[in-house]
């Protein structure tokens, strides 16, 4: 019990840390916080794949991985973006393209998640996530 609350831990700072930022933007504080309210959003979305991995929480552990590939690309773009929101007026369109990264890593961990059967599902989490091997891996579990 005590083991999935320290799991968990780093993901409901972030999610307090969220929900504060949000209230604070409501309030009409400046756009740089809208900036870190994302910002730490997506932390709480990278500590989610952190808490399903380590709590062993096979239910939701494709679902997590997807969110953790896109997530653990995106934090530093965004953080920079909070930076730039900060020092000058305002960012760039072409700016936000440091974000494409994080969106195809969402769409690719996707699509190869459900081109999966459960059955390769449950055998890519098994041996790859989890023991770090790719033997025995075929089809899209293999290009996972």
């Amino acid at each position: 019990m005590w083991i999935q609350f320290f799991y968990m831990l780093p993901m409901l700072v972030c999610l307090f840390w969220t929900v504060t930022l949000l209230a604070d933007y409501l309030s009409g504080r400046s756009r740089a916080v809208l900036a870190l309210h994302v910002f730490m959003l997506m932390t709480t979305v990278l500590y989610f794949g952190h808490y399903a991995f380590f709590a062993q929480q096979s239910g939701i552990l494709a679902l997590s991985d997807t969110l953790y590939g896109m997530a653990n690309r995106a934090v530093y773009p965004l953080y920079l973006i909070y930076i730039i929101r900060l020092t000058h007026e305002r960012v760039r369109l072409w700016q936000y393209l440091i974000l494409l990264p994080a969106l195809l890593a969402l769409v690719a961990y996707g699509t190869l998640y459900a081109l999966m059967t459960p059955q390769e599902t449950e055998r890519f989490l098994s041996l790859y996530l989890r023991h770090n091997q790719t033997s025995g891996l075929g089809g899209a579990a293999l290009w996972q």
